[in-house]
């Protein structure tokens, strides 16, 4: 399992394609994990791109942190950047990890080559932190078993395909999430408590923006007005 050291901690990533290839760097959302990019990874890799994905802090195998501040994550993501040799890198991110991408490639302009950001915007959202809070407090952190973890997740109609990577057996021998509670929470406090237009308008590199037809989190109002002011 390859992995990094950075400030003390732990990152996980995983690695697809040629070592010489230019580079692309996958960065997931919240309660992700490097694995949700499998097949998007196996793609870009069998046309010559060596492509990263990184479990993110709190999420995946990467170590929990005393800090979910968007900073941290921006830190850690500048680390995989060097330590790895990847720039200038294609970064390319969902969510959060789109949020991610634009503050590195405002912060360094060397290490980012292009973004491509899915289903995020640069809005300050008030509510999130109450809505992250309930949902942490309704969502069920144990099962017994995979089976009755995937039988959750078709009950309730969540994707498979982003989930289920997320199952993973627990030391006790139960099933749990491979993402941190405390995680999830205190990256949602911190992500939308104020507005990033002025940071997002500065991002230095070409910009590919992708909304959902029935995305319920990117507006097409907003997602225009962020087209507008990206390269």
């Amino acid at each position: 399992m390859p992995e990094l050291w950075t400030d003390g901690r732990r990152l996980h990533y995983q690695e697809w394609g040629p070592p010489d290839g230019p580079a692309v760097l996958l960065l997931h959302g919240l309660t992700g994990r490097a694995a949700v990019w499998e097949p998007v990874a196996r793609r870009l890799a069998a046309v010559g791109f060596r492509t990263v994905a990184c479990d993110l802090r709190g999420h995946g195998a990467s170590d929990r942190a005393a800090d979910y501040r968007l900073t941290g994550y921006v830190e850690d993501t500048i680390a995989v950047i060097e330590r790895l040799g990847l720039a200038p890198a294609h970064l390319i991110g969902h969510s959060l990890g789109g949020t991610i991408a634009w503050e590195v490639a405002g912060a360094r302009p060397a290490l980012a080559r292009c973004l491509v950001i899915e289903d995020q915007h640069p809005e300050a959202d008030p509510a999130a932190p109450a809505v992250w809070q309930e949902w942490a407090r309704g969502w069920p952190w144990r099962f017994a078993s995979q089976a009755e973890g995937l039988a959750f997740l078709e009950a309730t109609g969540r994707s498979l395909a982003w989930w289920a990577p997320s199952l993973v057996p627990l030391p006790d021998g139960g099933w749990g999430w491979a993402f941190d509670r405390t995680a999830v929470v205190e990256t949602a406090r911190h992500l939308w408590s104020q507005a990033a237009w002025d940071r997002l308008a500065r991002v230095p590199v070409p910009t590919l923006l992708l909304r959902g037809e029935q995305s319920q989190h990117l507006t097409a109002e907003t997602a225009a007005r962020m087209a507008a002011i990206i390269p």
